[in-house]
């Protein structure tokens, strides 16, 4: 996640944003995915379930890209900023509360 904030610093515009960003998730997620095999933790399971996930996440993506389009790049930026601290919240809330 450190990589979100540092490339909403660099004003990329919004479409090479989401590419830096889809780069970086799916990078670290083959690596996750070796780590869980090495460890023997990658079943059939786990990849059947993966590989359903793939459903919203593509349907999610077509959706996100057809409401960047008709965003300015102002207001994908304050978007995604605006998001990033509601997770922040969430989550301290949830330290917080543990």
């Amino acid at each position: 996640m450190p990589i979100l904030p540092f490339l909403l610093a660099l004003r990329l515009d919004p479409k090479r944003f989401i590419q830096a960003i889809n780069i970086s998730f799916t990078l670290s997620s083959l690596i996750m995915a070796l780590g869980l095999a090495k460890l023997g933790l990658m079943t059939a399971d786990s990849i059947w379930i993966s590989l359903a996930g793939l459903v919203p996440v593509y349907l999610g993506t077509r959706l996100g890209g057809a409401v960047r389009q008709r965003m300015g790049a102002e207001s994908f930026r304050k978007v995604v900023l605006m998001m990033l601290i509601v997770f922040g919240v969430v989550l301290v809330g949830k330290t917080a509360l543990a």
